[in-house]
């Protein structure tokens, strides 16, 4: 099978680039041919900013390179996972003008929600879902807090929701089915909705988790809870040590954390190879985030996979992808008191820790192992591709 990946690059690399590097990868050591068409928003300067905000809404250039891509390659599916602000929904009609079906994986809530997080003020927002025009988003300058910025965006849902641009999808990949439904109230395509988590290559067997410390790993920012993973630190100087491996906004708040609190490290950023063995070593690794989530993060699967239980805000994807005392501990989002709580009895005496490493790698192999990733993602193209025979009325494209 050959696959065409579409891809807007964001200014920082993250969970969107990682998702489709490790299924490019998958695919091709399967044998599939992977091919890219991608745009990348560090171009964005020299571009202008007249010309970002013209492309996208429709990126002409991007349509006729599609076009041109696909009739030369004949590929059997394009694999859509980031079109804003760049590449533009132009790449669906280019993928519908050479007949080729779509998938689109949602990693966020870009389709649904200006700022693409379902996040405003420091909590969870859904007052656009429904709306074609995303008029609360206006009063409330959700993206970058700018008018300017929002209208821009709120602008790009409503155009193509009228012109039924997101149509043009076979299938839409929600990562939960928490998603899936938030995505639905979001005015996408209910039948057009597919429900696959992501995938994460593991350790060939968990850790020991032997470390003594508590792990965070992610960006440093607000919608991740930073605040309240510092803050339930400072607060209950008896907890295990804490280690934060990441970079970000926030890296001055954490370095100060950590400069009063020596029950607190910040190791920095790091290299993807370089993060599994902290999670293999650590008796839990940290997943505060007070956004929803677009789905499971990539570091709770990675975590599993190591065996090492997974402490997370009860909030959107996370709820379901953890159960108390199986995989690890839930707690409300934004409450030192209740990470607390959660972080001592995970690691109190009447836990079975070893029992709960096992279930955790045995919840990895069976839903986020590459060997399932892969199974959904044959799945995935075969559906899309008998879709897309019916919406083109004939043969598709990689067999004229």
């Amino acid at each position: 099978m050959k696959i065409l990946q579409i891809h807007n690059y964001c200014l920082t690399r993250g969970g969107h680039d990682n998702v489709m590097a490790s299924e490019a990868r998958l695919l091709a050591e399967h044998g599939h041919e992977v091919l890219t068409y991608t745009e990348d928003n560090n171009s964005i300067d020299q571009r202008g900013a007249a010309r970002t905000v013209v492309d996208s809404f429709w990126n002409m250039a991007a349509y006729r390179e599609i076009r041109k891509l696909i009739r030369e390659t004949r590929p059997d599916v394009a694999h859509v996972h980031n079109t804003f602000p760049i590449v533009s929904p132009s790449a669906y009609y280019a993928c519908r003008a050479e007949k080729v079906p779509v998938v689109h994986t949602l990693h966020d809530f870009r389709l649904i929600c200006t700022n693409a997080l379902l996040y405003r003020e420091g909590a969870p927002c859904k007052e656009c879902l429904g709306t074609v025009w995303s008029g609360p988003a206006l009063r409330h300058r959700c993206y970058k807090n700018s008018l300017a910025h929002t209208a821009i965006s709120a602008g790009i849902l409503g155009v193509h929701r009228l012109l039924k641009s997101y149509h043009l999808v076979q299938r839409y990949v929600a990562l939960t089915e928490g998603g899936r439904r938030m995505f639905q109230e979001g005015l996408l395509p209910a039948d057009r909705l597919v429900v696959k988590p992501n995938f994460v290559h593991g350790p060939p067997e968990s850790g020991a988790g032997d470390g003594g410390y508590a792990l965070f790993v992610g960006r440093l920012v607000a919608e991740k809870g930073i605040a309240t993973l510092l803050e339930t630190w400072d607060k209950n100087r008896d907890l295990i040590p804490l280690k934060i491996v990441g970079d970000g906004a926030m890296r001055d708040v954490v370095q100060e954390a950590a400069k009063r609190n020596p029950n607190i490290e910040w190791v920095g950023g790091r290299a993807p190879d370089e993060i599994l063995p902290f999670m293999m070593r650590a008796a839990l690794v940290l997943v505060p985030s007070e956004w929803m989530e677009g789905g499971f993060p990539l570091v709770g699967m990675e975590a599993l996979s190591c065996g090492t239980p997974v402490i997370c805000s009860r909030l959107g994807a996370m709820e379901e992808a953890v159960a108390d005392g199986v995989t690890g501990m839930r707690f409300r989002a934004g409450d030192s008191a209740d990470l607390a709580r959660a972080v001592r009895a995970l690691i109190g005496d009447g836990t079975d820790l070893a029992a709960m490493r096992e279930n955790c790698r045995a919840e990895w192999e069976t839903k986020y192992s590459p060997a399932v990733g892969y199974r959904n993602l044959m799945t995935l193209y075969r559906e899309a591709s008998e879709l897309a025979a019916k919406d083109y009325h004939g043969t598709l494209c990689h067999a004229q």
